[in-house]
């Protein structure tokens, strides 16, 4: 109810709401002002926890692929791929 697509749309009934989401567009952070810098580019609208939390997921699948030279049969490899992906490469700032 409070992801960045939907508070254009609502008035001052969202002041105030505390969400559990785990992403916003102004979250202050280097990696975060480039990522919405190009969502905001590309897609002609706001970055939002959908468009983030997929770009994310993407993005560790992508590089666990390239870490093993596009051999994915490498499960061992794979999974340690992904798993330090998890630790880096987000534009929320977790880590």
């Amino acid at each position: 109810m409070t992801d960045e697509h939907a508070l254009p749309s609502m008035g001052d009934e969202a002041i105030g709401i505390i969400t559990p989401l785990i992403y916003s567009e102004v979250l202050d952070n280097p990696a975060n002002k480039k990522f919405v810098k190009s969502f905001r580019d590309k897609a002609k609208k706001a970055a939002s926890y959908y468009s983030e939390g997929t770009y994310t997921g993407i993005r560790w699948i992508v590089e666990a692929i390239k870490k093993t030279n596009g051999d994915v049969e490498k499960q061992g490899e794979l999974a340690e791929s992904l798993e330090a992906g998890l630790n880096s490469m987000t534009s929320r700032g977790d880590r």
